[in-house]
């Protein structure tokens, strides 16, 4: 970042951003305990491995295990800023990913018991470019294609900054009751 070598990180209630040769911190970026606050005991966590586009580092927070946001920070040196938010970017255990100066998410949680959708943001004004609904709770990014699996089928969807558009379905890999989703 900034011509730097750095490794990015979440750290139960920070982001920061680690030289890895030396291990000193580059920068950090500390959330309030408003934005961690806790609901029946639990306490607020980062969710996942941060996305860092450009000098931007996309990353998920959340408060009570089951609601979170997306918050965009952008990194220039040792100084860091908020410069957006998003509660659809609500990736409780799937990890974004970062295509094209955009980033990707699927809403999800723990529970599953929301499945999908799969979002497109802008990485620079954090406005949605789209939104496919029902497509899954993992995603990876192979040969321009997205691939999602929803509990039962796996869904493959061309990559797009512009417009979503699936391409094929797996027949369902698991009956109803073999799956711990709920679908």
């Amino acid at each position: 970042m900034g011509g730097k070598p750095c490794l990015v990180f979440s750290a139960g209630n920070a982001v920061r951003g680690i030289a890895p040769a030396t291990g000193t911190v580059l920068w950090k970026h500390a959330f309030s305990d408003q934005d961690l606050k806790t609901k029946e005991g639990r306490k607020g966590i980062t969710a996942q491995e941060p996305l860092v586009v450009g000098n931007r580092v996309v990353c998920c927070i959340h408060p009570d295990n089951s609601s979170g946001l997306g918050v965009c920070l952008e990194v220039n040196g040792d100084e860091v800023k908020e410069v957006w938010r998003d509660k659809l970017l609500d990736n409780y255990t799937c990890s974004y990913v970062g295509w094209q100066g955009h980033v990707f998410g699927i809403q999800h949680n723990d529970t599953a018991d929301r499945i999908g959708p799969l979002y497109c943001f802008d990485a620079k004004t954090g406005k949605k470019k789209w939104e496919l609904p029902d497509v899954g709770g993992a995603l990876t990014l192979a040969d321009g294609k997205f691939l999602t699996f929803n509990g039962s089928e796996l869904i493959a969807i061309e990559a797009s900054t512009e417009a979503p558009k699936e391409l094929a379905r797996s027949q369902k890999l698991f009956k109803k009751e073999e799956s711990t989703f709920r679908y």
